[in-house]
């Protein structure tokens, strides 16, 4: 239940873990600053739009690839799909996330407009996970399939968004701090949020 969640989440060892990123985030902004050639130099995150791409870029991490492991392992469980039909399945999905990607990519560099691209991929997504919400044992695999190609589509919508966005909000010479930035920050949300997910599934393991 919650409180075996929550007592999960500030155990010993989750506070350990914890404690030992604050050392490490605090170390590091210590070494950035005194290094004559930082690898992300800290004027960035005086840029409000740099701030706040960044944590748009760790919500599309923990969101659009966090789940992903999930969805597999709901595929085997419950659809009853051997390990290699779920991969397979999975080609719908990243299928679509490089038309979402590729697509976006040309549209932004004719038009220089990539706003609207944040509210599609938004759109994308919510109807995905609403129509995820509906899944059950006995759903067909290929409405499966055309829900992951959306959720995919989504996705790929969105990547070129902050990319793109703190390319022209960072000055010329931390082009390629600002964009390594958005891209790590994209992978630790996804790592967040499957220590979460995972910590919520497994609390609920105990129920069954």
């Amino acid at each position: 239940d919650s409180s075996e969640l929550f007592g999960a989440l500030v155990s010993p060892q989750s506070i350990a873990i914890v404690a030992f990123g604050v050392v490490c985030a605090v170390t590091w902004v210590f070494v950035e600053r005194c290094a004559p050639e930082p690898i992300v130099p800290l004027e960035l995150f005086r840029n409000s739009t740099f701030n706040l791409l960044l944590v748009i870029s760790i919500m599309g991490g923990a969101i659009a690839i966090g789940m992903v492991n999930y969805l597999a392992l709901f595929l085997q469980t419950t659809t009853g799909l051997s390990p290699s039909a779920a991969g397979l399945l999975f080609i719908l999905l990243t299928g679509g996330l490089v038309c979402g990607s590729l697509s976006a990519g040309r549209i932004i560099s004719k038009t220089g407009r990539y706003k609207p691209f944040a509210i599609a991929s938004l759109t994308c997504s919510a109807i995905a996970f609403a129509l995820m919400s509906q899944i059950h044992a006995g759903t067909p695999i290929a409405f499966i399939g055309a829900i992951m190609m959306l959720h995919g589509i989504g996705i790929g919508l969105a990547q070129q968004v902050p990319v793109i966005g703190v390319q022209n909000a960072a000055p010329a010479r931390d082009v390629g701090a600002a964009t390594g930035s958005v891209t790590l920050s994209r992978m630790g949300g996804a790592s967040i949020a499957i220590s979460i997910y995972g910590a919520i599934i497994a609390s609920q393991l105990n129920k069954v």
